[in-house]
């Protein structure tokens, strides 16, 4: 029985329970990697404001943003031998396979044509290594195929004036125009300021599949947990 009673502005039938978040940063924006192993470390403790299905081992969802780690990013695509210039974005992407009606490659050929429209040349792709051993069976049945897309500005982007907006807001609308011209797709983030790791994850679980957040040179100096 709610025996909660409204008091100012305040309203009982609003009451509900929340998902935990949590936030840190470094005051004199020093960039590190103990930053985002702190933000782990509080969204581990926020476990129990989680929900988990009939699996203990398959949770509702768990998330981190950081600062768009470029030195990490650049290490990783040269891997692959993309070159990440001055200036780029990354769209954390989850490419559905089951769901799509088409395979990445061909999804890459569309990629290429719509970001020319929104000022962005499509600079290639790496495989976002995952450990998926310890995750459910519900969450690995319905698991996505995880790509990092990386992008260049057309134009004159200089970071301390409104051409970092007009970055942003390209990285915006291409995001919308992708996941809403195909099946299949979807974005935590397509950014050249963030980065999103997320998925169908415990909140102890994120830092173990998710094996980028185990490099010490992925660095940030803010980490956002949910």
């Amino acid at each position: 029985m709610n025996n909660l009673v409204q008091q100012g502005l305040y309203d009982p039938r609003y009451e509900h329970d929340a998902c935990g978040v949590g936030f840190i940063a470094n005051m004199k924006g020093l960039k590190s990697h103990s930053t985002i192993d702190r933000s782990l470390k509080i969204l581990e403790n926020l476990e129990h404001r989680g929900a988990k299905g009939a699996e203990e081992n398959t949770g509702d969802g768990a998330g981190i943003l950081l600062q768009l780690p470029e030195e990490f990013l650049r290490k990783e695509f040269n891997k692959v031998n993309v070159i990440l210039p001055d200036s780029f974005a990354v769209g954390q992407l989850f490419f559905n396979r089951l769901e799509s009606d088409m395979e990445f490659a061909d999804f890459e050929a569309h990629l290429k044509s719509l970001s020319e429209e929104v000022a962005l040349s499509y600079l290639g792709s790496r495989n976002v290594p995952v450990d998926d051993s310890i995750i459910g069976n519900s969450a690995k049945s319905a698991m996505p195929d995880f790509y990092q897309l990386a992008f260049e500005y057309h134009g004159n982007f200089n970071v301390d004036t409104e051409t970092a907006d007009d970055f942003e807001r390209s990285c915006f609308v291409l995001r919308k125009l992708l996941e809403n011209s195909f099946k299949g797709v979807y974005f935590p983030s397509l950014s050249h300021k963030v980065l999103v790791y997320k998925g169908m994850l415990t909140a102890i679980q994120l830092r173990d599949f998710y094996l980028d957040l185990k490099d010490s040179t992925m660095v940030s100096a803010i980490g956002l947990v949910h």
